[in-house]
């Protein structure tokens, strides 16, 4: 390492090459979502294609792209090899439903090949490092202590954010002061062949020291193997598997040099920790990885037993305690040459490594106590104060974090072995996935068909086109209307009256008077009476008697002649057509069956028209003030829930919460966020409110000086 740094110093960039061995299952992902049975993949023979639906739309008919969209690859894909197309194949089958076994998928790259992101291992490291300054330095450590008291009381984005520049010295919104900023860390290829499908179980620590299993919509179960068990599927790097990393450090830029320009913050001095990247970086890491690594053993070995945990925890810790900077040491030497410069270190990276693992875990060790050895003791003061503020765990639990992730329920995930690169060593090599064709058939076929949709409204869904094909129907006549009855529209009514309603008998409907004047109707009495008032004289019938005069404008035919003469402006008046009797010519004014918008066709004279309901509108709006009843059951998070009089159900934020509360309790809340459905309301107590009126109003205050 001395002679690579040498070498590298004449250039300006150091470059020191790791040995990373996977010793547990390794998922890292890039946040794409999960990938579903049925639908993005299928099973057979032992693996799990992902397929490529741009590939496959390719090489299906276009009338078929419907099918794979309603109903999955299992309505299309017929004879066509999921080999052919694939995205990318994985080794393991995903255990469950089609529609509901999903599983999530390693990081990949614009054209499918898997790598290891090379801001997951910058991360860890970054934690090693702030851990290691934590721990050794005290003015670190004092100034850890009150960035957290203070990052409490303002709650600001995280307390580890707030250990984190505490140790590294970060400035809040400058880039350029940040230590690892000169520490580079690329994407490394992963071989496919070395990823299988993982089945991940929750463990949650329940009463009398037992672990419960994570179930879905129901209590936790007390054996890992009993059925309804919730898994988590994860496409995993393997153990034993071997990866080739270059790290290089900048370290002619630890210095600043040249002038300081205009409006550009000055980079610190960063010479003094250049050390720090070059040789301290592995044994920060080293110490890192037992800090969490032995409170966990203990925990699964003693305080809550599970004993396959027990079992992979503790040959973790025993490999790290072994392994020296020439192979194996002798068991008296172990500490020794276990935290020698060029030993082997352990470190948790990824997904399920777990929030110990992670920088929010420092919050632990800024105070002495027996979480230092005991994963599953009692939170130390400084988590335990800022649990109330950043919603951590379940409230009134007095451990955080109090589940783990386990693969297939029996080991921790995400540990990784790192050491110098020696002559010798050499990485698993990038080859191809081996798979069968794939073909779906018969059981397996049947496996993958998605279950049918919940009918939803009144009747069955509606086939495509079969509404375009219905008002088709209804415009050429009975008999068409009634060829397309079986596409989804209903076939003419014969004879009979509806259901539920009664015949009418000849004449007009009850309830609405005859009409007066005019020709009589097609199939209905003679009007009775005179003419209609106003208007032209129809055809048939005497001329309309007198009427109101218009203002201006020429005198109506059969009516007197207006007042003030024509009228100023406007379009010259319509001629009206007189009446010819029969049914309209236009469609319906208003909404369907010639009503009012809203109404529907099967109204009658007498009855109120059925309109769709308004949308509700809150009572409260964002910020006012109003009683509430506190509630027994309380959120997942453990906030308080609340009733207000109105009937709206939310959950409170524990900021500025008052002590001695209880259910049934009637307290005052001011409403963050308002809802129409009245069940996903939000409130805040009274004084977190004040403060944030205080803190605005300061703000606002300073902006104006």
């Amino acid at each position: 390492m001395e002679a690579q740094a040498a070498a590298g110093e004449r250039s300006g960039m150091v470059e020191v090459v790791w040995h990373l061995e996977v010793l547990t299952p390794l998922h890292v992902g890039v946040g794409e979502g999960n990938l579903v049975k049925g639908v993005h993949a299928a099973s057979i023979e032992g693996f799990t294609f992902v397929v490529d639906l741009d590939r496959l739309c390719a090489v299906l008919p276009r009338e078929a792209w419907d099918r794979l969209a309603s109903g999955g690859l299992a309505a299309v894909i017929g004879e066509v090899p999921l080999g052919s197309v694939q995205q990318f194949v994985v080794r393991g089958e995903l255990r469950g439903p089609a529609g509901l076994a999903r599983f999530k998928p390693f990081a990949r790259d614009g054209f499918g090949r898997p790598y290891l992101p090379g801001s997951a291992l910058k991360g860890a490291l970054r934690t090693a490092l702030v851990s290691q300054q934590v721990n050794e330095v005290p003015a670190v450590r004092d100034a850890a202590r009150e960035a957290v008291r203070q990052a409490t009381e303002e709650r600001e984005a995280s307390p580890g954010s707030a250990v984190e520049r505490a140790a590294l010295r970060v400035r809040r919104g400058a880039a350029v002061d940040d230590l690892l900023r000169h520490l580079h860390v690329p994407d490394v290829p992963v071989p496919a062949s070395a990823l299988a499908l993982v089945a991940v179980k929750v463990a949650s620590m329940g009463e009398e020291n037992r672990w419960g299993w994570k179930q879905r919509g129901r209590a936790n179960a007390e054996a890992v193997d009993a059925e309804g068990v919730a898994e988590t599927f994860v496409e995993a790097l393997q153990p034993r598997t071997v990866l080739r990393v270059p790290l290089r450090v900048d370290a002619q830029r630890l210095r600043p040099s040249g002038l300081p320009a205009p409006r550009r913050p000055v980079p610190p001095d960063f010479s003094g920790l250049r050390e720090l990247l070059l040789e301290g970086l592995l044994p920060a890491v080293r110490a890192h990885g037992l800090r969490v690594l032995e409170p966990e053993a203990k925990l699964w070995s003693e305080s809550r037993p599970h004993a396959p945990a027990a079992e992979a925890a503790q040959g973790l810790l025993d490999r790290v305690r072994r392994k020296g900077p020439a192979g194996d040491a002798p068991a008296g030497d172990a500490d020794e040459a276990g935290l020698a410069a060029g030993g082997e270190a352990l470190l948790p990276i990824g997904w399920g490594m777990g929030w110990r693992g992670a920088t929010g875990g420092l919050l632990e060790r800024l105070d002495e106590g027996a979480r230092a050895t005991d994963a599953g003791a009692e939170d130390p003061a400084a988590l335990a104060g800022a649990r109330p503020v950043y919603a951590l765990g379940r409230r009134g639990f007095g451990v955080f974090p109090k589940s783990r992730r386990l693969a297939e329920g029996a080991t921790p995930l995400g540990w990784v072995a790192v050491r110098p690169w020696a002559e010798g060593d050499a990485a698993t090599q990038v080859v191809a996935v081996e798979a069968p064709a794939g073909v779906l058939a018969g059981e397996a076929l049947e496996a993958h068909r998605l279950p049918e949709r919940a009918e939803r409204g009144r009747g069955r869904r509606e086939e495509p086109g079969a509404a375009a094909a219905g008002a088709e129907g209804a415009a050429a006549g009975p008999e068409a209307a009634g060829s397309a009855g079986g596409l989804g529209e209903r076939p003419p009514r014969e004879g009979g009256p509806r259901e539920g309603r009664p015949p009418r008998e000849g004449g007009p409907r009850e309830g609405r008077p005859p009409r007066e004047g005019g020709p009589p109707r097609e199939g209905g009495p003679p009007r009775e009476g005179g003419p209609r008032e106003g208007g032209p004289p129809r055809e048939g019938g005497p001329p309309r008697e007198g009427g109101p005069p218009r203002e201006g404008g020429p005198p109506r035919e059969g009516g007197p002649p207006r007042e003030g003469g024509p009228r100023e402006g406007g379009p010259p008046p319509q001629e009206r057509r007189p009446f010819q009797g029969g049914a309209p010519s236009g469609p319906p004014r208003g909404g369907p069956g010639g009503g009012r918008p809203g109404e529907r066709r099967d109204d009658r004279p007498g009855q109120a028209p059925r309109r769709a309901p308004a949308p509700a509108s809150p009572t409260a709006r964002v910020g006012d003030r109003l009683k509430a009843t506190l509630l027994e059951e309380k959120s997942k998070k453990g906030k308080w829930r609340a009733r207000t009089e109105s009937g709206a159900i939310g959950a409170i934020e524990p900021q500025g919460e008052p002590e001695e509360l209880a259910a049934g309790q009637v307290v005052e809340l001011v409403v963050k966020n308002a809802s129409v459905l009245g069940s996903d309301w939000a409130f805040i107590w009274p004084k977190f409110a004040d403060e944030q009126a205080a803190a605005a109003a300061a703000a606002a205050k300073g902006r104006k000086r």
